[in-house]
Formats: C-alpha cells, structure tokens, sequence
C-alpha cells in the first residue's frame, strides 16, 4: 500500500471514532437521563474522556495551532452542551452548570503542562513513520487570518456564556452556588491529575507496560481520594459514581491513546519536527 494512503486510512480511522465518540455523547446527553449511579458515572466518564483527548489534541496534535485550537474549542463546547442537558435533567440547574463548566475547564487545565512539555522542552505527538518529512514554514504559521478567526470563535463562545450563564446560576441559593463551585473544582482537579499520568504512559516511546502500571496505581488511588473529598467538602458521594466515572476514563482515554499510538505516532522530544 502506498505511503500516501496509509496516511490517509490512518487520520481516517482516528477521525472516524472520534466522530463516533462524540455523536455517541450528543445523542446520550440529548436522550439519557438516569439517577443510576453507574449510568452516570459511565457516561460523565465518556465525556470527561473526550475532553482530555480534546486537551492532547489541542496542545500536541501534529498540525496547524489554529486548526487544532479551533476544532478543540468547538467540540468542547458541543459536548458542554450535552453534558448540561444530560445534567440538566437529573439535577438542578446550578449542579449542572458546574458539572458541565468542570469539563470545558479540564480541557484548558489538562493542556497546561502539555503546553510546558512543548514549548521549553520541544516535546510533540510526531507520525514516527514519517520522521523524514520536514513541514513547510508556511503549514504551520499562525498568521492575521488564523488570529481574526481565532478571536471570532472565542468572542461567540464569550457571548453565549454572557447570554445563558447568568440566568442558570441565578437560579439557586447562595449555598447552592457554594456547592456547585466545589463540584467544578473538585471534578477539575481530580479528572486532571487523572489525565496526566495517562497521557505519558500510552504516549510515551518507552517503557509502555510500566507507565501504565503506574497510570493505573494512580487511577484507583484518585478514585478514592476523589471519594472522600466528595464526603468531606462536597455534597456527599457514592463510591459506584466514581468508579464507574474514573474506570471509564482510564479505559477509554487509554484505549484511544494507544489506538493512537498503534497509528504510528508518538510523544518525543524532536528539534526536526516543529508544528508551531
């Protein structure tokens, strides 16, 4: 098979389960409602997955910044709606705004220290079976018109929080507003501290069985850390919940990743090969 259209099936394949991926979340957050502990915590755990993978992707994907910042911020804000819905139905407004707000902000928190692993260290996911192929100056420049696209996406983002935000959180108590901030950065940090330790583990060149050992200890150790911070300054939890929502994550960002990676890219640290 030629090398162009190993290409070709390869971004095809992964475009293809992403699509699925997110179709399959729009439609359950548009139909699903359930209080079953496990329903929730499998498909929060599908969500927060797709923003973590949406976080790799923004940060490290191995094409045009603006392409990749572009097509991060809609999809997330896609799946902040389904999410919101989904909560909507089964919660009161204020919880499901911070549920959904958790989400749109794991995805800039989990690109942080990918961002720092890029710029001062020069580490990117790179197609290993095309190490020869230096891109063009000119396929990766973040030019005016990028930016002026850029700035519309974010300004119609900023609008629709401005228009729809306040009148959901409005809606609760003083109280209630308190738990639904400790919700978001209760969710935020340990679905972030999840991320991590993952995204190396199956993106990494070497070592892959130990680092997802590792990921993996991590994993259950958050899961019950998680837990008790729910217990001890949330609005209480239930172990199942984050079982299933944690497990779900470690197995689908996992499994994705090293799809990912059976495509031939990797994480490594290379002076050839410069997406930015």
């Amino acid at each position: 098979m030629p090398s162009s259209t190993r290409n070709r099936t390869r971004f095809h394949v992964l475009g293809s389960v992403l699509a699925a991926a997110l179709l399959g979340d729009l439609l359950i957050g548009t139909v699903v409602s359930s209080r079953d502990e496990a329903v929730a915590g499998l498909v929060l755990g599908l969500m927060f997955c797709q923003a973590t993978l949406l976080a790799v992707w923004t940060a490290l994907g191995p094409v045009r910044l603006f392409v990749r910042a572009a097509t991060g911020l809609v999809l997330t804000l896609l799946l902040m709606a389904a999410i919101f819905f989904m909560a909507k139905r089964s919660t009161n407004p204020v919880e499901a705004w911070a549920i959904s707000g958790s989400l749109g902000a794991q995805w800039l928190a989990v690109q942080v220290p990918l961002w720092l692993l890029r710029f001062p260290f020069g580490w990117s996911i790179v197609d290993t079976r095309r190490w020869g192929h230096l891109p063009q100056r000119g396929e990766n420049q973040f030019g005016i018109a990028q930016l002026m696209a850029w700035t519309l996406l974010v300004a119609l983002a900023l609008g629709i929080a401005r228009l729809v935000v306040p009148d959901g959180f409005n809606l609760g108590s003083a109280r209630a507003n308190q738990t639904a901030v400790t919700i978001l950065l209760l969710l935020l940090a340990f679905n972030s501290l999840l991320a991590w330790p993952l995204v190396w583990a199956t993106l990494a060149a070497r070592d892959l069985v130990l680092w997802l050992l590792l990921a993996a200890i991590c994993g259950i150790a958050l899961t019950w850390g998680e837990n008790w911070a729910f217990q001890r300054l949330g609005p209480g939890s239930d172990l199942e919940l984050f079982l299933w929502l944690n497990g779900c994550q470690v197995v689908l960002v996992g499994s994705a990743l090293l799809l990912v990676r059976a495509c031939g890219f990797r994480l490594q640290r290379s002076v050839r090969v410069n997406d930015l």
